[in-house]
């Protein structure tokens, strides 16, 4: 559920910020993150603009987090990926808040 909340933060406030082009920049950024966050084949495979992107996108602290809750939960990690992710949610926050 944080997951969701976290996503449904940044799409809003980009439609928030820039109504029918934020819908169309949530589609992009969706698009990046499916290719550039290890999600579907590992990033050492993928091209380069993925390989310098993915730190950048929140999906990739999502699909960490997930492993770890699939394959056995490290703690250190999972906390690790919810602190980004929290700093991914507060920053679309208040990016919304300051320029809305």
């Amino acid at each position: 559920m944080f997951y969701s909340i976290v996503f449904i933060a940044i799409v809003y406030t980009l439609v928030a910020l820039f109504s029918n082009v934020g819908k169309a920049l949530g589609v992009v950024l969706l698009v990046l993150q499916l290719g550039g966050s290890g999600g579907t084949f590992p990033i050492q495979v993928t091209p380069k603009l993925f390989q310098v992107l993915y730190n950048l996108l929140p999906f990739t602290y999502a699909i960490s987090g997930m492993r770890e809750a699939i394959a056995g939960i490290y703690y250190v990690t999972l906390v690790k990926e919810l602190i980004v992710l929290f700093g991914f949610l507060i920053g679309a926050l208040i990016i919304g808040a300051l320029l809305k």
